[in-house]
């Protein structure tokens, strides 16, 4: 409602009466402002933007994520600030980055969880679930094919009901947990 009072020309009555109303207004709602001040300190803003040139309000920083090179990064800072860029940086190498690998990896094979075995010979692909090592499950797989026994594997039983061919280990597997 200031705004707008500062913003439309008013006759000097009209903007002792519009004062004396936002106040009435701000009275009623429960707020506790004093009106005066506030459209006195929004009139002296209002007339030193209009008398300079300058822009008075900084534009918002826009920042810039760069890694810290130990030569370059105050020659890139200053480039950067030419065009209103800041830059913050951050470290190549960390404690983080040095020290957050320190277990061994497991490989798939030696995981549990959800496996696929492709066939050599056809598109047909068999899906597994293992609690244990998928390594072990896998093995069954190929047990069951080298001794004949195609009730014991599903996908031995494709192998040997088709004549298909088991061609080296590993098989391609694949395992999600």
């Amino acid at each position: 409602m200031v705004h707008r009072q500062i913003s439309i020309p008013l006759h000097h009555t009209d903007f002792r009466n519009e004062m004396l109303a936002i106040e009435r207004i701000a009275k009623a709602n429960g707020i506790s402002i004093d009106v005066q001040k506030l459209i006195h300190k929004k009139l002296v803003t209002k007339a030193l933007n209009e008398t300079t040139t300058h822009p008075r309000t900084s534009p918002p920083k826009k920042w810039v994520r760069v890694p810290f090179l130990r030569n370059i990064s105050s020659k890139l800072a200053r480039v950067l600030k030419l065009h209103t860029l800041t830059p913050t940086f951050y470290a190549l190498n960390s404690l983080k980055n040095n020290f957050s690998h320190l277990k061994d990896p497991i490989l798939n094979y030696d995981q549990s969880g959800i496996y696929s075995i492709q066939c050599n010979d056809c598109p047909a692909l068999y899906v597994g679930s293992s609690g244990k090592k998928i390594q072990a499950h896998v093995e069954e797989h190929e047990d069951a094919i080298k001794k004949n026994t195609p009730d014991k594997s599903n996908f031995a039983n494709h192998i040997l009901s088709n004549d298909h061919h088991l061609i080296s280990y590993p098989l391609l597997v694949s395992c999600t947990q």
